[in-house]
């Protein structure tokens, strides 16, 4: 009985300390730009593109990571939105009603936006 109490003791004291060590992940899904060296914006397709830089990479001998988000309108740096069409896409700016239609998908672009800062 005094074993299960201990070891019931240990397994609760384990889970506390996991929780207070838990960090965020520069590898997060939620576009947390904590830990990133560098931010920077490219123009690319006549819109801006947020680029946060990771140069420490946590993996050994690894590239710097890159994290492209969202285009923003080069004209007041707002978020654009996107609305999907049928053959094309179209940004627009919600403050200053810059307008964009494009053939291209966002992912694709971003993607692209990635491997030219790479090169930089």
């Amino acid at each position: 009985m005094v074993v299960a109490i201990v070891i019931f003791i240990i397994i609760i004291g384990l889970i506390l300390f996991c929780r207070s060590k838990k960090k965020t992940s520069p590898y997060s899904a939620s576009g947390s730009i904590h830990g990133y060296d560098l931010k920077t914006k490219y123009l690319y397709e006549k819109v801006l593109w947020p680029v946060d830089i990771l140069k420490e990479n946590p993996i050994p001998n690894a590239r710097p990571l890159i994290d492209v988000r969202d285009p923003l309108c080069p004209k007041c740096k707002t978020e654009l939105k996107i609305s999907n069409g049928f053959l094309r896409d179209t940004w627009k700016c919600v403050d200053c009603k810059f307008k964009k239609k494009t053939c291209d998908n966002v992912s694709n672009l971003k993607e692209e936006v990635k491997k030219i800062v790479k090169q930089i």
